[in-house]
């Protein structure tokens, strides 16, 4: 039998047509599973970076951002049970000098904050990321700006080393450290930063290793002395905590959170005789007097 040519393209048209919806199912199936595989492969590629997460901050490679993200959730926990002082000179003045000694630090990039929280306790605090506060308490104990700045490189110290940042992880689930590093809105987000922030408070209230508070000793009179400052007057204020009655309930949390202070003494004292000339740097006291006598006429 002989077709026609019109004939016979419209026999193959119509075979090509048959042929695609025979075959369109099959194809639209293999279609969706490669979609599926895709869809599988961006939540690994997810699960990945999550896990990379947890375990860089579980072994201590924590970037620049999340450490800022991680101080900035603690000390706001912190914050949560004493507030700022509300005299601006003052936050001015001890932002300025703690900045100033901060620049002579080994990270003077990070976006260094501080502050004097509203508490009659003697303390000071640090936070990941360039987070410090001291207390009313312990500033109006401090009889010039060299001890002002022995206190904030203490702190500092702190911070340069990443010394909370290691107790932190040491103590908390590395799932609820990943969570505080990452900003997110979600419930489960939200409890897992509670948890990690509660964690925190905690070790405020625990207290570091004593190797954290001797070797914050050590590079705090190192960066006070670069800033200009007189290097002996940590030494000058720890001998003024020492005279104060351990039952002042001021000193309480400091006394409990810190290595005594009798050892804190003499463990500087030698290797500041090592290491610095028996010298005395005159100290500028007109600024801190200033500011002392406005917060008293103030209150």
């Amino acid at each position: 039998m002989k077709f026609s040519i019109i004939t016979q393209l419209n026999l193959i048209v119509t075979i090509c047509f048959v042929m695609a919806f025979v075959i369109q199912p099959a194809y639209s199936f293999d279609l969706n599973n490669f979609k599926s595989s895709i869809d599988k492969y961006k939540q690994k590629k997810k699960d990945i970076r999550k896990h990379k997460k947890s375990v860089d901050l579980a072994t201590g490679n924590v970037s620049k951002k999340d450490e800022i993200n991680i101080g900035r959730n603690v000390i706001s926990g912190l914050l949560g049970a004493a507030s700022l002082v509300e005299h601006k000179k003052l936050q001015q003045y001890v932002n300025k000098i703690g900045s100033w000694v901060a620049m002579q630090s080994e990270r003077p990039k990070l976006p260094w904050s501080f502050g004097v929280i509203n508490s009659p306790n003697v303390n000071a605090f640090a936070a990941p990321g360039g987070y410090i506060v001291l207390t009313l308490g312990l500033y109006q104990l401090l009889e010039n700006e060299s001890q002002l700045a022995a206190i904030l490189a203490h702190e500092i110290s702190h911070v340069i080393k990443k010394h909370h940042l290691d107790a932190i992880r040491d103590t908390s689930q590395t799932e609820i450290l990943g969570a505080l590093a990452v900003k997110a809105s979600s419930k489960k987000h939200r409890e897992k930063m509670q948890k990690l922030v509660n964690s925190g408070v905690q070790i405020y209230a625990r207290g570091l290793d004593k190797k954290y508070e001797y070797g914050a000793d050590r590079r705090g009179v190192v960066l006070a002395a670069r800033a200009g400052y007189d290097p002996f007057a940590l030494l000058d204020v720890l001998t003024t905590l020492s005279i104060i009655n351990s039952q002042d309930d001021s000193m309480s949390v400091f006394l409990n959170t810190h290595p005594p202070l009798s050892v804190r003494i003499k463990t500087l004292q030698t290797q500041m005789d090592n290491h610095f000339p028996q010298m005395k740097i005159p100290a500028d006291n007109q600024r801190l007097s200033v500011i002392n006598q406005q917060i008293a006429t103030s209150r």
